[in-house]
C-alpha cells in the first residue's frame, strides 16, 4: 500500500504558496524545485486558459492551483487546462505541482492573470423561471413570459422595474413558452401544460385570460428524449389578424406539428416526421403574405440537423439548413425576403443564409468548448443582425454586424448564465435580451433565474 502526506500552508492568495511535505517530514516550498513554466491567458471574463511545460520524472498526476487553493483538478499527462470558474474583472493566481509517490515532486512559476471585464449592459432580474420569451409592445417597452414553479408568468417592465402576473399557477415550469402582442395590445402565450402533457394557448385580448388546449382530440404525446411531448418544444407568431400560428415538437416525438386558429377553430398539420430523433428547438416567422417560415432543430442531444419549414409554395416543404447542430435554431426574414438562420455547433456559432436556391453560411464566433445550444436572432430596421447565445464558459454574448463586420460583446459573465435567450431590438437601436441565470447556489441545487439586460 502506498502512503501520502500532505501538509498545506497558504502564504499568499497572490503567491499561491502551498508547502508540502512527505510524512514525518517538515519540508518546505524551497524543497520544492521549480521545474515547469506555467502560462496564463484570459481567453474570456470567465475563462482562463492554462499551459505549462511537461514535468520531467515519475510524478503521479499535476494539481492546479488558483489564489493558493486547490481546484480538485488531477492531470495524469495533460499540460492544459481550462478554468471556467472565474468572474470578470479580477485577478487569479495560479501554480502547478507535480505530485509524486510520497510527496510533490516539482512545481511551476506562479502565473497571475486578471480576466478583462464585460460591457456596461444594465442587467435585472426578471423573476424566477426559464424559458423567456421577449417581445417589444406598441411603445418599446419589453414583456417577458416565462414558466416557473409558480406557473406560466407574464411580466413587464414599467421605469426599470418589472412587475409579474401568474397567468396558470397549474401548469408546471417545464416546457417552452412564446409571447406575441397583437395590434390591439392583447398578449397571446403558448406553453405546455403539465397536468395533462399537451399545449396550451392563452390570451387577455377580451380582457381576462383564457387558455384553450390548442389539440384537444388526441390522447398526450408520447414522451421522448428530451422529456418533451406535443408542445413542449414551441414557437409562436401572430398573423395581421391576429391570428395565432404555432411550430411545435409534434404528439408524435419525432414530429414538427404547425397549429393555427385561423379558421376559428384549432387546425394541426403534421410538417415532418423524423426516425430516431426528437424536435429540440422550434422558430416561427411570417412573410407580409401570412406565410409561414420556420426552423426546427431535429436529432439526439448535442447531434442535430437544423431544418427549413416553410408553406410559402402553397404546400409544406422541409429543406436541411445543415446536420451539424448542437441543437439550438432561430430564423429571421430581412426586408428583402432573405432567410436568415443561426445555430449553434460543438465549437462555434454559424450564420446561414438562404440565397440563389441553396444555403451559405459563415462562423460568427468559435469556442474552445462546447457551447451553448439555444440561440436568438433579431433583425432590425437596417437589415443588420443580432444574435443572442452563451459561450463554452457559460456566459451571455451578443453578435452583430452592424458595423458591417461581426462584433462579438460579453454581456453578462456572473456565474452560469446565457440559458435560452430571446433576443429583441427597439426603434432607437437599443438591444435587449432575456435569459436564464443558472447558477448553482448549493451542491446539486440550481437555481433558475429570468433576467433582462439593456444595451447602453
Amino acid at each position: 500500500m502506498r502512503i501520502r502526506c500532505i501538509h498545506w500552508r497558504v502564504v499568499s492568495a497572490c503567491t499561491a504558496v502551498a508547502l508540502l511535505a512527505a510524512c514525518g517530514g517538515s519540508g518546505t516550498e524551497d524543497g520544492v524545485p521549480e521545474n515547469m513554466t506555467l502560462t496564463a491567458q484570459a481567453v474570456t471574463p470567465g475563462e482562463v486558459q492554462l499551459t505549462w511545460t511537461p514535468y520531467i520524472g515519475d510524478g503521479d498526476y499535476y494539481e492546479v492551483y488558483r489564489d493558493g487553493v486547490g481546484l480538485n483538478v488531477y492531470l495524469e499527462t495533460q499540460t492544459s487546462y481550462a478554468d471556467r470558474e472565474v468572474q470578470p474583472d479580477t485577478e487569479y493566481c495560479y501554480k502547478i505541482y507535480r505530485t509524486g509517490y510520497l510527496a510533490t515532486d516539482g512545481m511551476s512559476n506562479t502565473a497571475c492573470v486578471t480576466t478583462p471585464g464585460i460591457a456596461g449592459w444594465t442587467i435585472q432580474t426578471v423573476g424566477q423561471g426559464a424559458s423567456p420569451s421577449l417581445v417589444l409592445d406598441a411603445s418599446g417597452q419589453p414583456l417577458v413570459s416565462y414558466a416557473g414553479s409558480a406557473g406560466v408568468t407574464l411580466a413587464t417592465s414599467a421605469e426599470g422595474a418589472w412587475q409579474s402576473s401568474v397567468v396558470d399557477d397549474g401548469s408546471g415550469g417545464a416546457g417552452d413558452t412564446g409571447l406575441a402582442q397583437d395590434r390591439n395590445g392583447g398578449n397571446h402565450i403558448v406553453y405546455w401544460d403539465s397536468r395533462d402533457l399537451r399545449m396550451r394557448v392563452t390570451s387577455d385580448a377580451t380582457g381576462v385570460w383564457i387558455s384553450e388546449l390548442v389539440d384537444s382530440s388526441v390522447t398526450p404525446g408520447l414522451i421522448g428524449l428530451t422529456g418533451n411531448s406535443g408542445g413542449y418544444i414551441n414557437a409562436m407568431a401572430l398573423d395581421s389578424g391576429g391570428s395565432t400560428r404555432l411550430l411545435s415538437s409534434g404528439n408524435e416525438v419525432s414530429s414538427i406539428t404547425y397549429s393555427t386558429n385561423q379558421g376559428g377553430a384549432w387546425e394541426n398539420t403534421r410538417v415532418a416526421t423524423f426516425i430516431n430523433a426528437n424536435i429540440y428547438d422550434t422558430d416561427i416567422q411570417l412573410d407580409n403574405s401570412g406565410a409561414v417560415h420556420g426552423v426546427a432543430a431535429v436529432g439526439i442531444p448535442q447531434d442535430c440537423s437544423v431544418y427549413y419549414v416553410t408553406n410559402s409554395g402553397g404546400q409544406w416543404s422541409s429543406l436541411p439548413v445543415t446536420s451539424d447542430s448542437n441543437c439550438g435554431a432561430a430564423l429571421a426574414r430581412d426586408s428583402a425576403g432573405t432567410i436568415h438562420v443561426v445555430y449553434s455547433r460543438s465549437n462555434a456559432l454559424t450564420h446561414a443564409w438562404y440565397s440563389g436556391g441553396v444555403w451559405q453560411s459563415e462562423t460568427v464566433d468559435t469556442f474552445s468548448a462546447l457551447g451553448g445550444d439555444r440561440v436568438a436572432l433579431a433583425v432590425d430596421d437596417l437589415d443588420h443582425l443580432h444574435i443572442a447565445y452563451r459561450d463554452q464558459s457559460f456566459d451571455l454574448k451578443y453578435a452583430t454586424n452592424a458595423s458591417g463586420a461581426w462584433e462579438r460583446i460579453f454581456v453578462d459573465s456572473v456565474g452560469s448564465v446565457g440559458f435560452s435567450p430571446s433576443i429583441a431590438v427597439n426603434a432607437q437601436g437599443r438591444v435587449m435580451i432575456a435569459y436564464v441565470d443558472e447558477t448553482t447556489i448549493y451542491i446539486d441545487q440550481v437555481r433558475q433565474t429570468v433576467k433582462f439586460a439593456i444595451s447602453p
